[in-house]
């Protein structure tokens, strides 16, 4: 499971568990840590490690450009394309 220190920033995907209330979800899969690009200045998403991708295990590949890190406002765009893409749509 994920540890954090004081001042810590990150972007969470929580799963409800019944009345035992929120965890990660996939324990670090649901944790994307959020720095700060010294280059840039800018705060950058990182993926975790592994991803799930269905029942196929994911291959690690050093330098893989899939693991880039990215500005946290595109991360924020990219999350709610997919959630706009995974929602059900009228037949209109």
């Amino acid at each position: 499971a994920p540890t954090f220190e004081v001042g810590d920033e990150a972007v969470f995907f929580l799963k409800g568990t019944g009345g035992a209330g929120l965890h990660i979800f996939g324990l670090s899969q649901g944790l994307f840590r959020v720095r700060l690009d010294e280059a840039t200045r800018r705060r950058i998403v990182v993926p975790p490690a592994l991803m799930a991708k269905g029942t196929t295990p994911e291959v690690v590949v050093r330098g893989s450009t899939a693991r880039r890190s990215v500005p946290l406002e595109t991360f924020g765009a990219q999350v709610q394309a997919a959630l706009g893409e995974s929602t059900p749509r009228s037949g209109k």
